[in-house]
């Protein structure tokens, strides 16, 4: 199939919200092939990455390594006697909350000029994400042949807000995932993040769709 067929294809699916986590995948599917098409699977790494985490039952390729050497780094500098006490920049926190995903896809889309509509609407964004964090939950990211300093594997074990934020905020729709790191020598800590999912109003006019494709 021809990448501009292709894109024809994922223009139909990104120029309204998702149904099911199958249209998420399709989706990320058909990304995975334009890239390969332009042969940017190298430049748009951490793009092919997201997309290859949806596919694979244990991902270790190219773009898993580099996320986990980045996270070792890190996690040099941290003390991991207290993780709970771990202060994370905002590189980091990016790929925590999976904002990096977002903003990954946006610049995908545009520079294609493709609908935009997954990642410029706020509240279809949000749908999104629900959706694939649930497609990689328990997928670990690791490292195979090569040892880091600190680190083993990476995996989101949970879709679900953190309890102690739930019960704060009763009034609110939330939604969260669990990222769970194992150490070299086998301990394991979890880095939670949530998130509010909001209602849409009833007047909200869908951004990035395209009367025309």
């Amino acid at each position: 199939m021809t990448r501009s067929a292709i894109e024809l294809q994922l223009a139909t699916y990104v120029n309204r919200p998702p149904k099911t986590a199958a249209d998420v995948v399709y989706v990320f599917v058909k990304i995975r092939k334009v890239l390969e098409h332009s042969n940017l699977q190298n430049k748009l790494w951490m793009l092919t990455f997201f997309c290859d985490w949806l596919l694979h039952a244990k991902l270790d390729r190219r773009g898993a390594r580099k996320i986990l050497e980045m996270f070792d780094g890190k996690l040099d500098r941290l003390n991991l006697a207290a993780p709970s006490e771990l202060c994370w920049k905002d590189d980091v926190l990016n790929i925590f909350s999976l904002d990096i995903l977002r903003n990954q896809l946006l610049d995908f889309l545009n520079q294609n000029r493709l609908p935009s509509v997954w990642a410029q609407d706020d509240f279809v964004w949000k749908e999104a994400l629900v959706f694939y964090g649930e497609e990689v939950r328990d997928i670990p990211l690791i490292l195979t042949g090569t040892r880091l300093k600190h680190l083993r594997k990476l995996v989101i074990t949970a879709c679900e807000p953190a309890e102690c934020i739930a019960k704060a905020n009763p009034q609110y729709r939330l939604w969260g995932i669990t990222w769970e790191f194992t150490l070299s020598d086998g301990r394991t800590f979890t880095v939670p993040y949530t998130t509010n999912i909001p209602d849409r109003p009833s007047t909200w006019k869908t951004q990035g769709i395209k009367d025309s494709i």
